[in-house]
């Protein structure tokens, strides 16, 4: 008689969790860094939540709590992000969350200041470490303040700065995060 199946069924089906839940805290990640900088919403956290709800046989009850939180205030849902994000740093998802920058920038250009602002408080946590490709995200607020006194070029000038910026990440595919 042949080995029992079992055993590679077992494995599998655990292979196929353990990369759902990994999937899952990457794009937890992906929603609290957006929601921090901005280019997500309350509700696109919301939503997220409750297609991954559907998705699952049986949901944690933080994904179930998350879910409740639509009239919540952004900084409570982060915190319950932040619990569902495991070990993910910021850093990884930040390539994604660019990339989602650089559209909504160009579908409004007053969003560059807010951006700057929250990718300078990023680059404060990640203790002013950061590889260099994301080097320039220290400047960029600092950059707005200089041209609002009139001392260095115009907010239109480093708008198109952080805009050309964020282009070198749309091209990421981040489709397995939006889902």
């Amino acid at each position: 008689m042949g080995a029992s199946p079992w055993p590679l069924v077992i494995y599998l089906w655990l292979l196929d969790y353990c990369w759902m839940v990994n999937l899952q805290e990457k794009t937890a990640a992906y929603y609290r860094l957006g929601l921090q900088l901005g280019t997500h919403t309350v509700d696109d956290v919301i939503s997220w939540v409750d297609r991954q709800i559907e998705l699952l046989d049986s949901p944690s009850s933080d994904l179930i709590d998350l879910s409740l939180m639509s009239k919540s205030h952004p900084l409570d849902v982060l915190g319950m992000l932040d619990r569902l994000d495991g070990d993910v740093a910021q850093l990884d998802v930040l390539s994604a969350v660019l990339a989602d920058a650089h559209t909504l920038l160009r579908e409004e250009g007053d969003f560059g200041p807010t951006l700057a602002r929250g990718l300078r408080n990023l680059y404060v946590e990640c203790g002013y470490d950061v590889p260099e490709l994301f080097r320039p995200i220290c400047w960029f607020d600092e950059y707005y303040a200089l041209a609002q006194l009139g001392l260095l070029g115009t907010e239109e000038e480093i708008y198109q700065e952080l805009l050309a910026f964020t282009a070198s990440f749309r091209e990421l595919d981040t489709t397995e995060l939006n889902t």
